[in-house]
């Protein structure tokens, strides 16, 4: 493998090892304060979100740690120029993104459009990125393979800047879904 896809590898796994730092976002819509003036106000509680999109941020939260798993089982498959590891590692991740794009979908599409809106866009980059891997590897296309590799960096950096919030909101969920996730 050229040079420049080893160092393509290394920079999406830093970003996928990036921190969890907070955004300074809101992570739940902010509830009225109840109490009296003499008690003083009681802790505010989120509004409850429907069940999907719990599961959906506990699933999007799990998911974290999977991504930063392949993305290094792939650098490892670089590293030993294994293609027909890097191939299989690549169709496994494609697949897992799609699984995933679901729950991320499903922030869009309800309680979080800001935050979904972004997320489907990174984990969309990441999935096209390892099937134009997977492809490239299929056809003997190195400039497919090599623009799979730049598309999971760039992938990588966009998901890096929006998982935070996402990480900001699975306390929340876990309390709401009582800590179950079918």
């Amino acid at each position: 493998m050229p040079a420049m896809v080893v160092a393509l590898i290394v920079a999406a796994m830093a970003a996928a090892c990036g921190s969890n730092q907070a955004t300074g976002s809101p992570t739940a819509p902010p509830a009225s304060p109840t109490g009296s003036a003499l008690v003083g106000p009681a802790t505010p509680t989120p509004t409850p979100w429907p069940e999907d999109v719990a599961r959906a941020i506990i699933r999007l939260g799990a998911m974290h740690g999977e991504l930063g798993k392949a993305i290094g089982e792939l650098g490892g498959a670089v590293q030993r120029e294994d293609v027909a590891e890097i191939r299989s590692v690549a169709d496994e991740l494609a697949d897992f993104l799609e699984r995933n794009l679901e729950n991320a979908r499903t922030l869009e599409a309800k309680t979080f459009p800001e935050l979904g809106r972004p997320l489907v866009a990174a984990l969309t980059k990441l999935r096209d990125g390892a099937v134009r891997i997977r492809d490239g590897i299929d056809k003997g296309d190195a400039s497919a393979i090599e623009a799979g590799f730049t598309t999971i960096t760039e992938g990588m950096r966009d998901y890096a800047a929006v998982q935070p919030q996402v990480a900001d909101l699975v306390p929340e969920a876990i309390r709401q879904t009582g800590g179950l996730v079918r």
